[in-house]
């Protein structure tokens, strides 16, 4: 990909997996119209995660919503580096962040090193990656 890829947070997937949510059509805006998106594996683990536990739908469904995903032009599967869990704990303890919130420092380090800007409804992940000198969007003020 040529320009630095929207990584992409958890909570807009799930906005976008359903149309009666307060953000779909904004996060479907997000999902499909950006040039490059990048969904880091933490994020996908999320995802089926929060879809199976929390929406309890079936596997055979999340699976078919993920290849959905995946299948677009515009989206990439990012894996993690070994870099990005080091740098998301070095910079979660600058922060004094619960280990909770672990997962949105893996997403704000991934996107330091593509020096890219991160699509999420999460305010504590907007103001530690603002911290950092990245840009999220939409705004979540």
């Amino acid at each position: 990909m040529g320009n630095p890829p929207l990584i992409v947070d958890t909570n807009v997937l799930i906005y976008e997996a359903f149309e009666d949510s307060e953000h779909h059509e904004e996060a479907c805006r997000i999902v499909y119209s950006a040039e490059s998106i990048a969904i880091p594996t933490i994020v996908i683990y999320e995802y089926v995660w929060l879809l199976t536990r929390k929406f309890k739908i079936e596997f055979p469904r999340v699976a078919e919503k993920v290849e959905q995903l995946l299948s677009e032009e515009n989206i990439e599967l990012l894996c993690e580096e070994f870099s990005d869990i080091v740098g998301a704990l070095r910079i979660a303890s600058e922060d004094r962040a619960p280990p909770s919130e672990l997962n949105d420092y893996v997403i704000i380090s991934i996107a330091l090193r593509h020096k890219a800007r991160i699509a999420t409804y999460d305010k504590k992940l907007s103001k530690a990656a603002s911290i950092r000198g990245l840009k999220t969007i939409p705004s979540t003020s």
